[in-house]
């Protein structure tokens, strides 16, 4: 095993650092780029084209022609293609913002901050779980974090049987 020692110091665009390895000594320099553009701030939002006529804030999935439809709890087809919840309504073939992750604020919303958001039937958000045989499965897809806000967090679904 071999001992090391660091000795650090920075500039401007430069990384120098001494570092001893069994009374070796190496000078090892990291040149350090510009700062890249600011991006969005803990939050993942992207266009879809919807693939129906879709209302906002509710849950969607990517159909089989790549466009935006309802998720739903009782199509089991829902269960890998939930993209996220959409920001604005849209009809068919116009542009559909869909939230992945990060705040969301809707003024109507009154949700009970110590339960989680749900899918339900047809892209709609619940906060009580649909159970079998009405839904095949149950996906939570964020936490309140407010009466009029939640933060969309997509979790793993877990598959419903009457077993």
């Amino acid at each position: 095993m071999a001992d090391f020692d660091v000795v650090l110091s920075t500039e401007v665009n430069e990384i120098t650092a001494e570092v001893t390895v069994e009374n070796k000594v190496f000078d090892v320099t990291v040149q350090v780029g510009g700062m890249g553009p600011q991006g969005f701030p803990g939050e993942t939002v992207i266009n879809y084209t919807a693939g129906a006529d879709i209302s906002g804030h509710r849950c969607v999935m990517l159909g089989s022609d790549e466009k935006a439809v309802y998720a739903s709890c009782s199509d089991i087809s829902s269960i890998r293609r939930i993209i996220g919840i959409t920001n604005n309504a849209a009809v068919t073939d116009d542009v559909l913002v869909v939230r992945k992750f990060g705040v969301m604020t809707e003024p109507t919303w009154n949700w009970d901050i110590n339960k989680p958001v749900y899918l339900g039937i047809d892209g709609a958000l619940i906060q009580t779980p649909e159970v079998w045989p009405m839904s095949l499965f149950t996906i939570i897809l964020g936490y309140p974090i407010s009466a009029t806000k939640m933060l969309v967090n997509i979790s793993t679904p877990i598959l419903l049987t009457g077993e």
